[in-house]
């Protein structure tokens, strides 16, 4: 079906009047005479009370969950939640941009992880104390074959890995996106957390061991022993 435009005039005059001479005279004047018979625009910025709160909610989803998206605030239960409205124009009419919500998580995105959340925004946050990260994050070694080695394990992780009897090596599920592989270490009733970036030869699982290694000792004050037995 094909719409069709409805021509509505508006009885208002708008007169200009130009001086003769605009480079002596640089003005022009407009002038509006009469009442307009349509609605005015609707209104384009939103009041700073709606977008603060729309900040706040959107950091506490981030710390919450930091992969939220201005898509999954839309179709989650967030601004009944916050606002008791369905959707964002309920809120705002000048939230009808989508664009604007956009920008915030973008905007609260930036102000929480300046770095980026990459290895460098890791590197940041466990050197300034941010997050807590640095009683989880032990180790972030560059090599200069492009080898990036982040050690992540808590103390009674380290604790317990000390008693294990045997453990298993995870490579099939990631809490990370991107070029990242993480390696996992599980036991039978804890898991101990460790992330690997971009390993792509046995002198990357060489370097991850030894450091892996060190890190616990520095953690327990004792080294880890490995049961091996030799075969000539």
């Amino acid at each position: 079906m094909q719409g069709k435009i409805v021509d509505k005039p508006c009885n208002v005059k708008i007169y200009k009047i130009i001086p003769n001479d605009l480079q002596e005279c640089p003005f022009v004047v407009l002038i509006c005479v009469g009442i307009h018979n349509y609605p005015p625009p609707p209104p384009k910025r939103t009041p700073n009370n709606i977008k603060d709160n729309l900040q706040i909610m959107i950091k506490e989803a981030i710390e919450n969950d930091d992969v939220v998206t201005f898509g999954s605030i839309i179709q989650g239960n967030m601004l009944k939640a916050y606002f008791n409205k369905e959707t964002l124009q309920e809120i705002h009419i000048s939230l009808n941009n989508i664009d604007r919500l956009r920008y915030l998580v973008a905007k609260t995105y930036k102000n929480l992880y300046p770095f980026g959340q990459h290895i460098l925004g890791v590197f940041q946050s466990v050197y300034s104390k941010q997050f807590d990260l640095h009683n989880y994050v032990h180790k972030i070694d560059f090599f200069g074959d492009e080898l990036v080695l982040v050690i992540c394990i808590l103390e009674k992780q380290a604790q317990l890995l000390q008693h294990l009897e045997c453990f298993q090596i995870n490579l099939s599920f990631k809490h990370v996106k991107g070029d990242i592989n993480e390696f996992e270490i599980n036991s039978y009733n804890d898991y101990h957390n460790l992330n690997l970036y971009n390993v792509k030869s046995s002198e990357g699982y060489y370097r991850l061991f030894i450091t892996l290694f060190d890190v616990i000792k520095q953690l327990t004050g004792k080294p880890i022993q490995v049961k091996h037995q030799e075969i000539l």
